[in-house]
């Protein structure tokens, strides 16, 4: 086995298209997402179809990632359970389509429909798990955290000292370029913080899953529709583990564009993004102190 992949919103679209890309190239696959009835079974057997290897190990774990304190439990539970065999990758598909505005959960106070699954919740699970991928085994170019979001196509966001969690000038845009500026900022700190760990942002393109379902009726039968001509799931599954396949066949890790190791960013083809012009030390220095205070009111500490 080429070792144990953490892979969250593998329940349907790009995630599971993923997990099973990834239990077909030798990983065990933890799935992580919502357990609605018949789920879990389903994606098991599917998981189990997907395997070259009669040694395969898959399991599911339930997760709502609307919530940060289910993604605290859910974390914690598998770093504990894996703090000795390691995680070799983390990949974080967790995201919506929405046009409803700024929506907050009334435990945690941050907006659930977009800013907690495309960032807060990613963080946290990769912070959760950090111990258990220092502890990989198997891959010869380092683990792999690999969110799968906007990399190289959101713009900067900014008023991220003036706003740092989007609280009085939330947009659908804003919303948009923030996570995915704030992938970029915390993602490269974490990088910084754990070289031996490979951190990617990328970016999937236009695919055909079922993106856009909780959009309105006017707007869902449209993308529906150019979604016929878009990038199948397979296809954007096999784009994205190229980093995590090349770190466990590879003996080096990723690197940027300059030849450095530390956050990669990756378009839809796997080919190298960039990085926005707004990031910097200050925006990464607020970006990290903003996730501070969002996770520590969750009971976490970003480490």
């Amino acid at each position: 086995m080429r070792g144990n992949a953490v892979v969250v919103g593998s329940t349907n679209g790009i995630g599971k298209a993923i997990a099973c890309r990834l239990a077909r190239d030798g990983f065990n696959i933890v799935a992580v997402g919502r357990d609605k009835p018949g789920r879990r079974e389903e994606l098991l057997s599917h998981l189990a179809a997907c395997s070259q290897s009669d040694g395969a190990r898959h399991e599911f774990r339930p997760c709502d990632a609307f919530s940060l304190a289910q993604v605290k439990a859910c974390a914690e539970g598998v770093a504990s359970d894996y703090a000795r065999e390691g995680i070799d990758a983390l990949v974080l598909t967790q995201g919506m389509a929405t046009i409803q505005g700024f929506t907050p959960t009334s435990e945690e106070g941050n907006d659930e429909k977009k800013l907690t699954l495309h960032l807060w919740s990613r963080i946290a699970m990769a912070n959760c798990l950090l111990p258990a991928l220092r502890e990989s085994k198997c891959m010869r170019g380092g683990p792999v955290v690999l969110s799968v979001l906007s990399g190289g196509v959101h713009g900067p966001y900014a008023k991220y000292k003036t706003d740092p969690e989007l609280k009085n000038n939330y947009s659908i845009k804003a919303a948009a370029d923030f996570a995915g500026f704030y992938n970029d900022l915390v993602l490269d700190r974490m990088a910084e913080k754990n070289p031996s760990i490979n951190f990617v942002h990328a970016s999937p393109g236009f695919v055909a899953s079922n993106w856009g379902t909780e959009m309105p009726t006017y707007l869902r039968y449209p993308i529906r529709f150019m979604q016929r001509f878009a990038m199948s799931t397979d296809k954007c599954a096999g784009n994205m583990v190229k980093p995590i396949l090349q770190c466990a066949d590879g003996d080096i890790g990723l690197s940027t564009p300059d030849g450095s190791h530390g956050l990669f960013i990756m378009r839809e083809k796997a080919n190298s993004g960039t990085l926005t012009k707004g990031h910097s030390d200050d925006a990464i220095d607020s970006a990290w102190k903003a996730t501070q205070d969002v996770l520590n009111r969750s009971g976490m500490e970003l480490e």
